[in-house]
Parts: C-alpha cells; sequence; structure tokens
C-alpha cells in the first residue's frame, strides 16, 4: 500500500490525494504549551512519526527512520474573531495547497488556533503513506495521555507500542502465491463496474462533497437488521451500495472497493500499532431477486471475513489477476465504514473534552461513499470528482441509496427483489415521464374512408408523380379497385399475405391500397434486393400471392413459385369497384421483413390498429395538412415507406416518389425535390448529410431546397452537428427527430427540434406519440434512474402481434408489462439514457444489431451469410466509426488459404443488399476468444490498424517498394505503410513462408524464413536485405520479454518452428521466452546429420544471448529431445541447468514410425495445411528431417531436474516411456488436453499455469 501511494505520489506530485486534514473543537481550559510538548512525546515515542522516504539517485524507494525529529506545532490567536469556523475553512483551503515533503519528517502538520480562553481548535494533517484512519483514534487518546501526564509534571513519558517494523516482517513470511490463487478464483468471472452516468451539461474539475446524516430511527434499525442477521453494520451499508450499483449499471454481478483495516490478522497487539495496514480490496456482490435478503447478506458477511484472510497484497496485483484485466481499474466507486474509537474516559481525566468536527480527504476514485457510525448516529458523506459526476447526480445517487436503507428495514422486505431505488412517488413520476397522450382511434378515420373522402372532394387532383407519371385520386382509386377485384376473384382473405415485388411509382401505390381493400396482408419486397433474400421472405410466407412487373415475372417464375401476376395483366381492366368492407382494426395490415440473426430475415405483423394510430400520430406531429407535397425516399422494404405513401392519401395531400438513384445523388435529390415543390421530407441522417456535402460545394442546390418546410430524422442517431449544418443554410425548417423501431410501427417518438440548446453530442429521442408509452428498464425489468444507462421498452397500442411463424422469437422480445395488465412491452435491444428534465438519447445497440444508412442491419445475419462461403471457417462482423459513419469490418479465418478476398465479396453481393455488405476484409490466423469462449472483440484488429486514420509510410526506395507489392498481394489489402507489422496486417506463420518464398526470388537472396517474425516490418526487412543478416539471431523467436533475469529457452517442435509457442506470452508475463527455430528451414540441403549437431549449434546461439546461465529449457514434442540433449551438453560445458520441461516429448525408443509420409499428411491436415501448398512441401520435408534424427538418436543418462508435462493419451505410457536409468530426477505432471491441442485456447491457458509454477519452483 505505502508502495503505492509513493508512486502515486511520484507521478501527481500536486495532487492531493490521500491528504488528509482533519479539524477538532476543544473544550475546557488548554495548557498550550504542554500541548505541544505531548505532540512532541508521540513523534518520540512513535517511529512511524519520524518516517521519511528517499528515491533520489536509488534503484527502488527507501523508507528512512530519523532517531530525533523536531515538532512544529503552529500556534494561532483568533480571539478577536468573530466568525472562527468561516476562517476555520478558509484557512483549512490554504493549508491543503501546501504540499508535505516526503523526505523531511514529520510527514504531518499540527496546528493550534485558539477563539478563546476555553476554546482551542486543532488542525491536524497527514498522509495516508504514514498512517491510516485507524491510527487517528490512536493517536489522538496518546496525545491526551501525555497531555495529561505533562500536567501532571511527568518527565519521561514512556508509550508502549509495538513497532511497524514488526508487521513488514510478518508480511514478508506470507505465502503470496496463497493469496493470489485466492484473489483469482474470487474474480473468475467477475465484471469490470463502472459507475459512468451521462452528462447533459459541462463538466467542471476538482472536487465535491455532499453530507446527511440518517434519521436516529432509521439507524436504529438498521443496526437491528444487522444483529439479527448477525452481521455488522458495515456489512449492511456494503449491500445497500453494491445494489445501488447494480440497479445504476445494469449489471447482477458488481464489483467496488472497500477498505478494510489489515489488522485482523494473527499478529499480537496490533490493534494498536501505528502504521498504515489499511487495504483496498474488490468487494464483490451478485444480486439474485430470488434469494432472501437475510441470506444474502449473511454470505456476503462470511465472504468478507474470508477476503480479509488473504488482505496482505496490494489491489494493484489483486487487479491483475482478474481476467479482463487491460491495465483499468476493476471500479470505480470505494466505500469506506469508520466507527469512532476515541476513550471517553481520557477526555475527562484530561480536563478537556476533544471533538472531530470535520475532515478532508482527497481520494483519487471518481467516488467515494463514506459512512461515520458513532453512537447509532450514521453520517453518510460522498465525496466525488466533478469532472466525472455533477452534483444532481449525487443527490439522485444519495436518495436512491437512503430509499434502499429504508427498504432493507421495511418488515415487507423478504427478498432482494422487495428492494427497489424508487419510492412510490419518483416511481409513478418516471412511469408517466414518457407517455405520449391517450388519443381514441375511429375505424371511421381509417386509411380506405379518408382516402375515398378526397377521392370524392378533389377527383382530379394529382395524389402520386413518379418518374415517368402522375395519377389522380380519381384513377388511384379506380386501379386500386381494380387490383382489389382481381384478388377477392382468387379468393384471398385476411390471412392472405400479397407481396408487392416491383418498383416505386404510381401503380405501386395502387397495389397497396388494392390489397387493403381485398383485406388482406400487404408484404413489400423491394426488387433490388438480392434475389436469394427476395427467395427466402417468399418462401416463409404461406400461400402467399406475389403481384410483380414484367421486369421481374421471369426471374421469379424460375424459382418455382406458383400465383405470380403481373400488375400490367391485371390493370388492364378499365374500371373496378371495390366492395367497402374495410379491414378491422384486429387484423394485420402488413409484413415488413427485418434482418435476423440465424441468418433468415423474420417478418413483422403490424395490425391495423398499430398502423392507424402511427399514421395518425404523424399527420398531427408534423402538423401535415392538404397543400403538402411529400417526398417518398425510401424503399418499400423499410417502415418508413408506409406513412410515406399513405398519410399525404389521407389528408388530400400529393406524394412525390423519388427513386434510389436520385436519393443518393445531392444533385438529383435536389433537382426532383425542387420540381415537385417538395415540402415535407423524411430521410436517414447518413443521407442527410451526403445532401449537405452537395449544398457545401454548390451553393445552387440550397436554392433548390427552399420549399421543403417540414424534415423529419429517423433511422440513426442525429448528431447536433449535422443539425447545425442543416441549420445554417435552412433556418426556418421545422426539424424533427424520430425514433421508432418497426416492430412497433415505426415512429414511437416525435421530437421537434426548436433551437440548438442541447449540449450533448446527438439530439434528444424525445417526444411519445399518441397511445405510446416507453420505458427505461435492466434486465430486471426494473426502471432505471436518470443518467443510466437501460434498454429501452415500448408499449401502447402501435406494439406489434409479434413475428411471422416465428413463436419463439416472438416470446423473447414480446413481454408482458410489469405496469400494465394484459398489456405488451417490445424489447427494443436499445440501449439510451435520461436527462434529470427527462430528455432520451440515443446510445447505441444493446446486442449486435445496428444501423447502416439507416437501415437495420443484424450483424449475426451477416456472419451467417460469411460462413456458408466455402473456405470461410469462421467470421466475426463489426461496425466502427470512420469519418461519422457506420462502416462494417469482416474478420475471417479460412480453411483454404486460397481463397481471394474478391471471390468473397463477389459472394456476399449476391446474397446480401448492399447496405449489408462489409467494407473491408480482415484475414485472421484464428478469431481471438474471451476466457468464457466469447469473441474478444477487443483484440480484433482495429480500424487504425486495417486502413489507418493515419498518414502511412510509403516506400523510399526500390527495395522497400518490391516488398511493398509483394505483402499487398499477399495480404490482400490497399491501405498500410512501410512501417507496419506483419501480425498489425493479419500476416501469420504459414503466410511468413509463403512471404520468405517471394522475397528470396525477387532479391535473388536466402532470407531464412525465420527471419520473418510477427514485428516485421517493410522498413526492418529492407534493412536486413541492404546489410545483410545473421543466421544465428535469425533463428531466435522473442515470444516474451520480461524486466527479470529469468529466461526460457523452447526449441522447435518437429515442424522446424517455434511460432506454436507464442500464445504462452499471454499467460507467462514474468519470464523471457526466447523460441528457437531451425536457421536451415527450408533448405534442400541435409544440414543436420544427428540431433547431437542441431542441439550444438542451437546452444552457441542461446549463449550468445545468456552466455552464463543458469538455463531453463523446454521444448514440445521433439523439442523436448533437443532441450534434454541441451542439457547434457551444457553440463558438459561447465554450465548450471536448473530445469529441463518435456512437453509431452516421448523416449524416441517408443517413437517408431511405419509410414513417416501418411503421418507427416495427417499432421499437415490437422494444421490445415495444403500438402500442394509452398509451405506444405517445405514443411512436409522439415518433419521428415528431423524424424530421421529422432529416430537415431539415443538418450545419454541425464541426473538434473526434469519435469515431464504429459499430455492426455491411450497409449498407457503415462511416463511417455522414460526409465529411471536415464532420467532419475523425473517429475511427472499430467495434462488434459491430447498432444496437438496443447497449445490451442484454453488448454494453453492451463499448460502456462503448469509450467510456470514449474519454473518458479525450480
Amino acid at each position: 500500500m505505502q508502495e503505492g501511494l509513493l508512486f502515486q505520489k511520484l507521478f501527481h506530485p500536486k495532487s492531493n490525494a490521500y491528504y488528509i486534514q482533519t479539524a477538532f473543537k476543544i473544550d475546557g481550559k488548554l495548557d498550550s504549551d504542554r500541548f505541544k510538548e505531548a505532540w512532541g512525546t508521540l513523534v518520540k515515542n512513535f517511529s512511524i512519526l519520524r518516517t521519511g522516504f528517499k528515491w533520489d539517485g536509488l534503484e527502488s524507494p527507501l523508507q528512512f527512520v530519523l532517531k530525533n525529529v523536531k515538532t512544529d506545532v503552529i500556534f494561532e490567536d483568533w480571539s478577536q474573531q468573530k466568525q472562527p469556523l468561516a476562517k476555520l475553512t478558509q484557512y483549512m483551503e490554504a493549508l491543503s495547497e501546501k504540499h508535505l515533503n516526503f523526505g523531511i519528517p514529520p510527514l504531518m502538520g499540527i496546528h493550534l488556533i485558539k477563539s478563546s480562553s476555553h476554546c482551542h481548535y486543532m488542525i491536524w494533517n497527514f498522509h495516508h503513506i504514514i498512517l491510516d484512519g485507524w491510527c487517528t483514534p490512536i493517536i489522538i487518546g496518546e496525545l491526551i495521555k501525555s497531555y495529561q501526564k505533562l500536567k501532571d509534571n511527568e518527565d519521561d513519558i514512556h508509550i508502549s507500542s509495538r513497532p511497524y517494523k514488526d508487521y513488514i516482517n510478518w508480511l514478508s513470511k506470507q505465502d503470496v502465491k496463497v493469496s493470489e490463487t485466492f484473489w483469482k478464483e474470487y474474480l473468475q468471472g467477475g465484471k469490470k463496474t463502472i459507475l459512468s452516468l451521462s452528462h447533459f451539461s459541462k463538466s467542471k474539475g476538482g472536487y465535491g462533497e455532499t453530507n446527511y446524516t440518517l434519521p436516529k430511527e432509521l439507524s436504529q434499525k438498521l443496526i437491528k437488521v444487522a444483529k439479527n442477521c448477525k452481521i455488522t453494520l458495515s456489512d449492511v451499508c456494503q449491500f445497500a451500495w453494491g445494489y445501488l450499483l447494480s440497479c445504476y449499471t445494469n449489471q447482477d454481478d458488481v464489483l467496488f472497493g472497500i477498505t478494510v483495516s489489515g489488522r485482523s490478522i494473527d499478529l499480537a497487539h496490533i490493534e494498536n500499532m501505528l502504521g498504515i495496514f489499511i487495504n483496498t480490496l474488490p468487494q464483490r456482490i451478485n444480486i439474485n431477486d430470488k434469494e432472501s435478503l437475510e441470506d444474502t447478506l449473511q454470505k456476503m458477511h462470511l465472504q468478507t471475513i474470508n477476503m480479509q484472510k488473504y488482505s496482505y497484497i496490494p489491489l494493484s496485483k489483486i487487479q491483475r489477476l482478474a481476467e479482463d484485466q487491460d491495465g483499468e481499474n476493476l471500479f470505480n466507486t470505494l466505500f469506506i465504514f469508520e466507527g469512532s474509537k476515541i476513550k471517553r474516559e481520557d477526555l475527562v481525566e484530561s480536563g478537556i473534552n476533544m471533538e472531530g468536527i470535520t475532515t478532508n480527504e482527497t481520494i483519487e476514485y471518481p467516488l467515494t461513499l463514506l459512512i461515520h457510525s458513532h453512537n447509532e448516529e450514521m453520517n453518510i458523506i460522498f465525496l466525488y470528482k466533478k469532472d466525472s459526476f455533477q452534483e444532481y447526480h449525487i443527490d439522485q445517487i444519495k436518495k436512491h441509496y437512503i430509499n434502499i436503507l429504508n427498504k432493507i428495514v421495511d418488515e415487507n422486505t423478504q427478498t432482494v427483489g422487495d428492494l427497489d431505488l424508487f419510492d412510490n412517488m419518483e416511481k409513478n413520476s418516471v412511469l408517466n415521464k414518457w407517455e405520449g397522450p391517450i388519443v381514441p382511434l375511429s375505424q371511421k378515420e381509417h386509411i380506405l374512408p379518408s382516402f375515398k373522402k378526397h377521392v370524392k372532394i378533389n377527383p382530379k387532383r394529382v395524389a402520386v408523380f413518379d418518374k415517368n407519371q402522375s395519377i389522380t385520386y380519381e384513377k388511384l382509386d379506380n386501379f386500386s379497385n381494380i387490383v382489389s377485384n382481381f384478388l377477392q376473384q382468387i379468393e384471398v382473405d385476411k390471412n392472405t399475405p400479397v407481396v408487392l415485388y416491383y418498383e416505386r411509382s404510381c401503380e405501386y401505390v395502387a397495389g397497396l391500397l388494392g390489397i387493403w381493400k381485398a383485406n388482406s396482408i400487404y408484404v413489400p419486397i423491394d426488387p433490388k434486393m438480392p434475389l436469394p433474400r427476395a427467395e427466402k421472405i417468399i418462401k416463409q410466407l404461406k400461400n402467399p400471392i406475389v403481384i410483380t412487373s414484367k421486369d421481374y415475372f421471369l426471374a421469379l417464375k424460375d424459382l418455382g413459385f406458383k400465383n405470380i401476376y403481373c400488375i400490367e395483366d391485371i390493370l388492364e381492366e378499365k374500371s373496378g369497384n371495390a366492395q367497402a368492407n374495410y379491414p378491422s382494426f384486429e387484423n394485420i395490415a402488413y409484413i415488413i421483413y427485418t434482418s435476423g440473426s440465424t441468418g433468415e430475415p423474420k417478418g413483422v405483423m403490424i395490425r391495423h390498429s398499430s398502423m392507424h394510430n402511427h399514421l395518425i400520430s404523424k399527420i398531427t406531429d408534423l402538423q401535415l395538412s392538404k397543400d403538402d407535397i411529400v417526398g417518398q425516399t425510401v424503399s418499400q422494404s423499410f417502415d418508413v415507406s408506409v406513412w410515406q405513401f399513405v398519410c399525404p392519401l389521407m389528408i388530400g395531400a400529393q406524394i412525390v416518389i423519388i427513386n434510389d438513384e436520385q436519393v443518393l445523388d445531392p444533385i438529383g435529390f435536389g433537382e426532383r425535390i425542387f420540381n415537385g415543390n417538395v415540402t415535407i421530407l423524411g430521410t436517414v441522417p447518413s443521407l442527410l448529410s451526403v445532401l449537405l456535402d452537395g449544398v457545401d460545394s454548390n451553393l445552387d442546390l440550397r436554392d433548390k431546397l427552399q420549399s421543403i418546410q417540414t424534415l423529419l430524422l429517423i433511422g440513426e442517431p442525429f448528431t447536433t452537428t449535422l443539425y447545425k449544418r442543416w441549420t445554417k443554410y435552412f433556418p426556418k425548417t421545422r426539424v424533427i427527430n424520430a425514433y421508432g423501431p418497426t416492430e412497433c410501427a415505426d415512429a414511437v417518438t416525435h421530437y421537434s427540434v426548436i433551437n440548438n440548446e442541447n449540449t450533448s453530442l446527438t439530439v434528444p429521442i424525445n417526444g411519445t406519440i399518441q397511445n405510446m408509452s416507453l420505458y427505461i428498464l435492466g434486465d430486471n425489468l426494473k426502471l432505471t434512474p436518470y443518467g443510466a444507462i437501460g434498454e429501452l421498452y415500448v408499449g401502447g397500442i402501435g406494439v406489434a402481434q409479434g413475428y411471422y411463424e416465428l413463436p419463439d422469437q416472438t416470446l423473447r422480445v414480446f413481454l408482458p408489462s410489469p405496469f400494465a395488465e394484459k398489456k405488451m412491452l417490445y424489447k427494443t435491444g436499445d440501449l439510451v439514457t435520461s436527462s434529470p428534465e427527462g430528455l432520451l438519447y440515443f446510445l447505441g445497440r444493446k446486442d449486435k444489431q445496428v444501423k447502416i444508412n439507416g437501415c437495420r442491419v443484424e450483424l449475426g445475419e451477416i456472419e451467417s451469410i460469411l460462413l456458408q462461403f466455402p473456405a470461410v471457417k469462421n467470421a466475426v462482423v463489426e461496425v466502427i466509426q470512420q469519418a461519422g459513419k457506420n462502416i462494417l469490418i469482416a474478420y475471417y479465418t479460412l480453411t483454404d488459404t486460397n481463397a481471394k478476398t474478391d471471390e468473397i465479396r463477389r459472394f456476399l453481393s449476391e446474397r446480401l443488399p448492399e447496405y449489408m455488405q462489409p467494407q473491408h476484409f480482415v484475414l485472421l490466423e484464428k478469431i481471438p476468444l474471451t476466457i468464457s469462449g466469447k469473441v474478444d472483440r477487443k483484440k480484433l484488429p482495429q480500424i487504425e490498424e486495417i486502413i489507418g486514420n493515419k498518414s502511412f509510410s510509403l516506400p523510399r526506395n526500390t527495395i522497400e517498394l518490391k516488398l511493398y507489392t509483394i505483402w499487398k498481394d499477399l495480404l490482400n489489402i490497399e491501405d498500410f505503410g512501410t512501417s507496419d507489422s506483419f501480425a498489425s496486417l493479419g500476416g501469420h506463420s504459414l503466410l511468413a513462408v509463403r512471404m520468405a518464398l517471394q522475397v528470396n526470388k525477387a532479391f535473388n537472396i536466402k532470407l531464412p524464413f525465420t527471419e520473418i517474425k510477427s514485428d516485421s516490418t517493410i522498413f526492418s526487412l529492407a534493412q536486413k536485405i541492404k546489410t545483410g543478416f545473421s543466421l544465428k539471431t535469425s533463428s531466435v523467436l522473442p515470444i516474451q520479454k520480461s524486466e527479470t533475469n529469468q529466461t526460457l529457452f523452447m526449441f522447435h517442435p518437429i515442424s522446424g518452428l517455434a511460432y506454436d509457442y507464442v500464445n504462452l506470452s499471454n499467460y507467462i508475463k514474468n519470464w523471457t521466452i526466447y523460441g528457437i527455430n531451425n536457421p536451415y528451414f527450408g533448405e534442400e540441403k541435409y544440414h543436420y546429420n544427428t540431433l547431437q549437431k542441431m542441439t550444438s549449434e542451437y546452444l552457441d546461439i542461446i549463449q550468445e544471448i545468456t552466455p552464463e546461465g543458469p538455463y531453463y529449457l523446454s521444448g514440445w514434442s521433439f523439442g523436448g529431445l533437443v532441450a534434454l540433449e541441451g542439457a547434457i551438453q551444457l553440463t558438459k560445458r561447465g554450465k548450471k541447468v536448473n530445469q529441463v520441461v518435456l512437453i509431452d516429448t516421448y523416449n524416441p525408443i517408443h517413437l517408431s514410425t511405419k509410414n513417416i509420409d501418411k503421418d507427416i499428411k495427417k499432421f499437415l491436415k490437422l494444421a490445415n495445411v495444403s500438402e500442394s501448398s509452398i509451405e506444405g512441401q517445405f514443411l512436409f520435408e522439415e518433419i521428415k528431417k528431423n524424424d530421421f534424427l529422432m529416430q537415431n538418436y539415443n538418450v545419454s543418462t541425464y541426473t538434473g531436474a526434469v519435469t515431464l508435462m504429459k499430455a492426455s493419451s491411450t497409449d498407457g505410457l503415462f511416463d511417455a516411456g522414460w526409465k529411471k536409468e536415464n532420467l532419475p530426477n523425473l517429475n511427472i505432471v499430467n495434462l488434459t488436453s491430447t498432444h496437438y491441442e496443447l497449445f490451442q485456447y484454453p488448454n494453453v491457458k492451463f499448460l502456462s499455469t503448469q509450467l510456470l509454477e514449474i519454473l518458479d519452483k525450480a
């Protein structure tokens, strides 16, 4: 703990962290001279108060103790001061700016202030590096005793106290490994818990503090709960904090720091020792709503007791033992519980009364909860960093913490699930915060009667403009009647899905209306969609009718579908009169297909009531009128198209259909808006950005967009930057930010952006539409507080009926509402947060679903299609932000390394829409996984590594240019630089072999394959080619570098290459590890004729690195034989070998090979290497050569320490055939994995642990 505090001070010399400042009020007649002398007595008797630290010119910091130290007590007379407490605060603030010098003891300061003859104040400053909080009552108690003795004229005062060095000696004798094992198991499976609340105003620097004293009645009840459960009051308060963190972070497994005294160890009189014993430990609490509160509290109490047995190693070391450690803290909140221990009788005897009135302590955690408990009084203090939390955050946290404490003492609380952050008033307020107005719906206002009304009012008015023609209300009504009559003739009903599969046009709108007039279900499919995806959708539908155009008829017919009809043929009828049997509100209006995680699209079923509610809200909230002209900009495959097609027809307005080519071309888009005089434009932010790019470069385009009166954004987060760009040119346009999933009939919110008062990065998504409700919930379906992140759930009339023919998927996301009986909620998967004013902000997806150009994409669907490519073995698709846009990256591994990226691109383009096709493809040797077997997305190459938002170092000479061309073709990438490493660009060991072959051919040299290391760059290779290269150093593969002097040499297995050992670096950190490759790998010449000769040359190489030893040697399989022979030869050279580790290495007398060629082919197949490939041919020859050396090797006796790590096998040779006469000091460690799986994940982790234990014991 001291070391950590010292380094904190060295790295942050101006920080006041861990600087304790306590003010005491002293009532009674005080002899100031005796009081000063009493402090001197304490310093004389306690060595810790004479302690300082030195570090300049030293390899490591040194703690020293001076024999004599002068004690200064600074005296101030404030007898004339009218407001001493106000001045005291200012005085303490001024003192806090003065930093203690760690090199000059004592590391504390004492100030005595006289307020009156019977009232004094004492300010005591010290740093935590010498004392912890436990010491305060000890120091004050001894101060008062010494003062009394001095008053009684005692001269030589001796204070009996055990010295701090006794604790240091005890600490040095503890088994650190036992403690590390405990903490590893304790943290296994745990998650980081970082409390982070959204900021909605500018953050300030510095520290803040909020105090609150609990009502005495509540304190007494909490003490009673603790006694009844046979636990401590601290346990109860800790659990309450853990529960709060669980609610705020949406984690049921939380971690936070707790300070422990460190004095529960077996060391006599430690309770009265002075020094720093405290430690911060990670408290871990699992929240199980079904578990009884009493059981949970008692389990946590026992866990805390058990933790303290192993509290002697520092937190920094404990955190490094966690599975997901990445250099960051496991938690960012700290809990401290303190009780008073000053003995009242000492105060009485001294004739003075001394009370602590305030303590200032800066702690380097963003948020610390400090609880002082004294005589049934509990004072709660929140200390926080203002750049992490704002005052309203802390006020809310304080309120919720007290609510939890009240719930804990409530007699009705039985289980953890009975607890709640909110009291009833706040809960009702939150439930109503995002509830839209209740508006009755009328069947008479449905699209069909509303449309018919305007047909009668204004039959000759143009209803729809497409790129070729226009159609009046009267003609549109007639066309839709013809479609309706046709469908009724073929006997469709309310359950019949009717697919429209042709371009958006006047005829398309007629088809849409005709389907509803026939009381059937509208199913839109964009013909631009890849045919295989359209085929999947149609096959999912039961007995569908497909209406298409002649352009697509044959393509659909060839797929074997029946009931396909051409719209041109249907509309040959001159007129039609539809029956007025309008659909019921409970019937399904349409099915729109979205991306599915299994690779199969899923159809969302929207009722007429849901659709109608949304349409009415659009008309109301956008203030649409018959004079408006709505731009129809969106593909029919997306739900947004429904209101663009339908709303104008309900109010007698007009539609201008803008085709895809025009939408994507700013000039063409502007022309269409200008020519159509469009007043209402709906689009996605990414397309708006493209349009504004056009405006920036062509101001004529601005004039063409002046007709737009209302701009509606939906489908992606709408940034304030984009809003400013729009209003810069069009300040009078009404801008609305909408939000809504397909499963809720399109938009569920309409937020009118009046001005840019918003300081967040994105525009809010507020303004819940009529008859809809929004809830921000945790995984336990409980409400989340303002500022916390939760998942958005939607309730109300707009919630879909479910997914077509997918009951299991429906049940997963359409859930019974916990807030209203017989109502359903849709689980959106969208993460949101809220401000204290109730503004909602979209943060991203909870799952792997994203929006690309406003279109919803399930990354799992792309992965599923990618895996259908014959050569793709594993695939992960990620979305990243580049230049403000979402970009898809596909990471994949191959079973056939000859497969080309262009082939994979072509394969996907035939099966996925353009917006679902990855922009970048990254070939990996393997997909990185976490310890739980999930994809470790943090370890996937980042965009900077792939294409880079950086300036590349370009080739500067002909050598670098040649190498650049080779890498470009080999790695199949475009943008990289000469300083990019081979591994970061997707290179691996097999590609290294292929690259070396091409380099040797291009430059007519013999560059060893082992010269291509994972950190090789074009620049470093070019230098080697220009200057030549050392054969010996080229065989050395650095695997892990450590600051220690411990080095392990690992000899290659039978393949001749040591790359299999590279994964050890992930788990062994305190050893330097070198792999030894065969420097002649790939050469035709048979360089070694005996294993002894090979070993002798390898030893020359390792002795250049470590001339003297002692040596630690190891190797897998064949490599173990080389390690063993190496130990024999090194011993003969007079060198010390501490340990030889044989990793599943057999005595060669048990390894007779009947058909070596067959065995090698089997090996290559296991390694996914093609026999015919260049690297396959070289591996074949290398294995054959090494097998010859192994078969002809006679093992000598070696008496040194040898450990055999034996893999699981069925051959019955538990000792791998080794005999005592060969290896008299053989130790055997059994492994659970088989021979070829040893260095594969996750087996390599277990192997690493065992190997490290063997090495550390040697």
